[in-house]
Formats: structure tokens, C-alpha cells, sequence
């Protein structure tokens, strides 16, 4: 099997190992902005009860998780 892949990739070497190390640093980064940002979110918005800042860091939030889903169903759609 994994001959089977390795003559399948071998074309390709370089644009898979390119896409496979971003969707590895893209996912590491995601996952370390999660817990800042609800870090912030708290010592922001409800701590200092800023709602425009909470509401600001939330829709980053949002989009933070939204990106993450993007990457995650292009790396399933491309199987890797």
C-alpha cells in the first residue's frame, strides 16, 4: 500500500509536502490562538465588561473556527 502511494506522489512531492506543512502549521496555529482568544475574550469583555471589545473578539473567534473547519474539509476533500 504505502508503494502504491509512494508512486502515486512521487510527481508531486513538492506540492504535497508544501500542503501537508501548511495544513500542519495552519492547525498548530489554530490551536494555539483558541485558548488566548477565550483568555481575552474573558479578561476584555467580561472581566472589564467592554461589550464592544467581547463582541469584536467573538466574531474573530467565529472566523478563527470558521477557517479552521475550511482547512480541515480541504485536507479531507484532498486526503491529507
Amino acid at each position: 500500500m504505502l508503494k502504491n502511494m509512494l508512486f502515486i506522489i512521487r510527481p508531486h512531492t513538492l506540492s504535497f509536502t508544501l500542503a501537508l506543512l501548511s495544513v500542519i502549521i495552519v492547525n498548530g496555529i489554530m490551536s494555539l490562538l483558541n485558548p488566548f482568544l477565550l483568555k481575552y475574550i474573558f479578561d476584555e469583555g467580561v472581566i472589564k465588561k467592554d461589550f464592544k471589545m467581547f463582541i469584536v473578539v467573538i466574531v474573530g473567534f467565529i472566523l478563527l473556527a470558521t477557517f479552521d473547519c475550511l482547512i480541515y474539509g480541504a485536507s479531507f476533500m484532498f486526503k491529507i
